[in-house]
C-alpha cells in the first residue's frame, strides 16, 4: 500500500500548475501508477484542505452534480517549493559528484582552472574570495594548484568556513569588499558565487586596491544568473536558477551590472563559458 504521506506529496505535486476536483485527481494518480480508493482520496483531500494547504471551490456542472475543484493555496505552495528544493539538493548532489569523478582531462573543474591560469605568471599570488564552502570550490582549488604549483593560493572568506576546508592553502579572514591584504598584492582574484549586484559598488575598488597593476579578477557565477534564460532550459539551468531565485523582471542583468561596474576600474576582456558556469574575466587599467 502506497504511504498517506507519499499521496499527500503527489497531490501537492499535480495541484502545482492547475487546479483540479477529486476525480481529476484520482485519474493523474492512476496514470502514475498509484492506485487507491476514491474514498480514500478524498479522506486525503480533506485532510490538506483542514490542515490549510489546499483551498475549494464549488463549480456547477451542466451534466451532473457540482463538482469542488482543489488548488493550493499559499502554504501549499510552500510545500511543495519544499518538496522541489528538496528534489534539486538531492541531483545537484548526485551531478556534483558526477562532475567531480570524471577524469581529469575531462573535469569541468580542471577546465576552468586553466582559465582561471590562463595569462598569469607561474608563481602568482592568488586570492580565492568565497562565502561559503562547497565540494566544488574545494576541487577547483586542488585544480588549480596543481597548474600553478609554484603560486601562493588563500582562501578568504569567514573564518569559520576555511576550517572546514580539507586544504593546507593559507586562509585570511575577510569578505569580497573587504580583503585583508596590502595594496597591489595579489596577482589574480577568483571570486564564484556571484548571484546579486547589492555589493558590487563597494566590492570592485576594494579589488583594483589590492591588484598589482595589470593583475585581473575573475567573477564566476551560474550561466543563468547572468541575465533571464531562454526555455527550455538545461538541467543545470532549471536546477541554478531554483538554488539562485532572480527576479528578472524589469531588472538589468547581472552581467550588465557586473561589467557596468568592473568598468569603472578594469578593462574587462571576455566571458567564457563551462558546463553551467560563466567566467568574467578584467584586467586591472594601469
Amino acid at each position: 500500500m502506497v504511504r498517506t504521506e507519499n499521496i499527500q506529496q503527489m497531490v501537492i505535486k499535480l495541484l502545482g500548475n492547475r487546479d483540479l476536483h477529486g476525480y481529476e485527481i484520482h485519474k493523474e494518480l492512476e496514470v502514475r501508477g498509484i492506485k487507491l480508493g476514491i474514498g480514500r482520496l478524498y479522506e486525503i483531500l480533506n485532510k490538506k484542505h483542514e490542515e490549510g494547504f489546499l483551498s475549494g471551490s464549488w463549480s456547477e456542472s451542466p451534466s451532473g452534480p457540482k463538482k469542488r475543484i482543489y488548488s493550493l493555496n499559499s502554504k501549499g505552495r510552500e510545500a511543495r517549493e519544499a518538496i522541489l528544493m528538496d528534489a534539486i539538493h538531492t541531483v545537484h548532489e548526485f551531478y556534483g559528484e558526477y562532475l567531480r569523478h570524471l577524469p581529469t582531462e575531462k573535469s569541468a573543474f580542471t577546465i576552468i582552472a586553466n582559465n582561471l591560469a590562463k595569462d598569469i605568471g607561474p608563481a602568482s599570488t592568488i586570492a580565492y574570495v568565497s562565502m561559503r564552502f562547497t565540494k566544488p570550490i574545494q576541487t577547483m582549488l586542488v585544480q588549480l594548484r596543481l597548474i600553478l604549483p609554484e603560486s601562493t593560493i588563500y582562501l578568504v572568506g569567514p573564518r569559520d568556513m576555511a576550517n572546514e576546508m580539507e586544504t593546507d592553502l593559507p586562509s585570511l579572514e575577510g569578505a569580497r569588499n573587504s580583503i585583508p591584504a596590502k595594496d597591489g598584492h595579489f596577482d589574480m582574484l577568483v571570486l564564484p558565487g556571484f548571484s546579486e549586484t547589492g555589493d558590487l559598488q563597494s566590492c570592485v575598488p576594494e579589488w583594483a586596491r589590492v591588484l598589482k597593476p595589470s593583475g585581473k579578477v575573475v567573477i564566476v557565477t551560474p550561466t543563468v544568473l547572468l541575465k533571464k534564460p531562454d526555455d527550455p532550459m538545461s538541467i543545470g539551468e532549471y536546477i541554478e536558477k531554483h538554488e539562485h531565485p532572480t527576479d528578472f523582471e524589469g531588472m538589468i542583468s547581472l552581467e550588465k551590472s557586473i561589467r557596468d561596474n568592473l568598468a569603472k576600474f578594469f578593462e574587462v576582456a571576455d566571458t567564457s563559458h563551462v558546463v553551467h558556469i560563466s567566467l568574467i574575466t578584467a584586467t586591472k587599467s594601469i
